[in-house]
């Protein structure tokens, strides 16, 4: 849920930034339907260069959190994320203390980076409400197995609450 690090170099190109930004939204709108680089890659040489950003945004977040998870800090920290909300909420049934303390790290690392600099925020949000969600959703219907209905209309919702602001 770290969209801000994810994003914050594509700011300039909003459909980059919303490639960036997708594998995120569709744990939020569809967490069936999943980004997989061997069905994202043949858009990258779509004619529409809308498209071929939204994919290559898609493949930079993959790279990213290949590399980012993989990290001995991020394992680390998850960890120990992990057990101190195992020992405070190990009551709550459905708890999952491992996947807490991951997105927890995520959360964290997005709140030092818009703390370090936040009107790059104001130009995420701005950046985002420029796309047409219609092609957003239709580019993602082509990339994934599983459709991500309703992804066009959560993209107002985002752009609406603004909810980065309160990381």
């Amino acid at each position: 849920m770290n969209y801000f690090a994810h994003g914050r170099d594509a700011l300039h190109d909003p459909y980059r930034l919303a490639g960036t930004a997708v594998p995120d939204w569709l744990n939020v709108v569809n967490r069936k339907c999943r980004m997989r680089a061997r069905r994202v890659e043949p858009l990258l040489a779509d004619p529409d260069p809308r498209v071929a950003a939204i994919a290559a945004g898609v493949l930079e977040h993959l790279a990213d959190d290949g590399w980012f998870h993989e990290t001995r800090a991020f394992a680390e920290l998850s960890l120990a994320f992990c057990r101190q909300l195992r020992d405070l909420l190990s009551d709550l049934e459905g708890f999952r203390p491992y996947f807490l303390g991951h997105i927890l790290v995520e959360l964290l690392l997005d709140s030092a980076l818009i703390e370090a600099a936040p009107q790059r925020l104001t130009e995420y949000y701005a950046s985002i409400e420029c796309l047409d969600p219609a092609l957003v959703e239709s580019t993602v219907n082509r990339m994934a197995a599983v459709p991500a209905a309703g992804l066009a209309r959560f993209l107002p919702l985002f752009c609406r609450e603004r909810f980065l602001w309160d990381y």
